[in-house]
């Protein structure tokens, strides 16, 4: 009879940690006070086709070159986030969502700078950890 209360709380624990992990790697990524400005995607993805097309490995191999550079620098600044601060910060976080106090988890959020200017993406749609973004709301 123990072994699937085992089996429960293992895979809540792992839900838990997973929800925090990507909460963590959520904020971080949009975190635009530490971030320089991102060229726009399309029109990056529109000037690679067009080197391709012009078969100009110069202009390609640059562009690429700068991809890797954004991503090492996207990569520095998710490092610096690895602390007991931050760490402490996204448990404060977690716990107000759990009890269901978004307003609460969205004003921190705010306060430490997390998420764009004071969204919490699915919080519109009362979605939690662990919820997939694009699942329908709960009455």
């Amino acid at each position: 009879m123990k072994q699937p209360y085992y089996i429960i709380v293992a895979a809540l624990a792992l839900a838990i940690t997973t929800g925090i992990v990507s909460l963590t790697a959520f904020a971080a990524s949009n975190n635009q006070a530490n971030m320089s400005p991102r060229p726009n995607k399309g029109q990056q993805q529109n000037e690679m086709r067009q080197a391709i097309i012009n078969n100009d490995y110069e202009a390609w191999s640059q562009m690429m070159q700068q991809r890797v550079n954004d991503m090492r620098t996207r990569a520095d600044l998710l490092e610096d986030e690895i602390n007991t601060e931050t760490f402490n910060q996204r448990v404060q976080i977690h716990e107000l969502i759990q009890e269901g106090d978004m307003d609460g988890a969205k004003e921190l959020m705010e306060e430490y700078g997390i998420g764009g200017p004071g969204k919490i993406k699915g919080m519109k749609r009362g979605l939690h950890i662990g919820q997939a973004q694009n699942a329908p709301p709960q009455n």
